[in-house]
């Protein structure tokens, strides 16, 4: 992520994960087990799954006692940040990609969802992905470039044509909660396939 926004993401979730805070960040860490499975310290998932979370904490979740998400939150709260980088982390756009290409400063990204491609910088950490990869996660843009976040769940190859079909009957409703529902179950499934990887593909990426 740009240098700017990552000090900005880095800051909101210092403070949202601490204090007064803590608590519901314990709270959304049991909704999001509940939701997409339980990994645990020793998997070799464990750290990338902590990036999915924190993505999905400041971006997606919706706290009881908040009236927007916790990034929306932060920025309506600290004024100073200009329309900019109000504008990208509102526009964050959470989706199903392919890896068309994979370079040393750029990924080449087909938005599965929303049928288009992506040409993605990419910043001093190293998201690990490879050409032809399927994969769950959060693209930012800022002043005309886009970035992805840490956050990024790698589903198995094998599932590349199940989930085209399913995309292809996703995209006409053109729903984001018909979407979001999709991108959360297939973070559970791979979490499942983990667990079960003796068991036939296909029978395990039901949506």
């Amino acid at each position: 992520m740009k240098t700017e926004l990552q000090q900005i993401f880095d800051k909101v979730l210092s403070i949202y994960s601490a204090g007064d805070h803590y608590q519901r960040l314990l709270e959304a860490k049991k909704i999001y087990s509940e939701r997409t499975g339980i990994v645990y310290e020793d998997d070799d998932e464990y750290e990338n799954r902590m990036n999915c979370f924190n993505d999905w904490y400041l971006f997606h979740h919706l706290s009881k006692d908040l009236r927007s998400t916790i990034i929306w939150d932060f920025l309506e709260k600290h004024k100073e940040y200009d329309s900019s980088v109000r504008k990208s982390f509102q526009m964050i756009n959470y989706s199903l990609f392919e890896v068309l290409k994979a370079g040393c400063s750029q990924l080449i990204l087909h938005d599965l969802l929303h049928r288009k491609k992506l040409k993605i910088k990419l910043g001093q950490r190293n998201v690990g992905c490879v050409s032809k990869d399927i994969l769950v996660g959060r693209v930012i843009e800022h002043h005309g470039e886009m970035f992805l976040l840490g956050g990024v769940c790698v589903l198995p190859p094998e599932t590349k044509k199940i989930l085209r079909a399913y995309t292809r009957k996703i995209h006409v409703f053109r729903d984001f909660n018909v979407e979001y529902r999709f991108l959360q179950r297939l973070e559970f499934l791979k979490v499942r396939w983990m667990r079960y990887k003796h068991v036939d593909i296909s029978k395990l990426f039901v949506v």
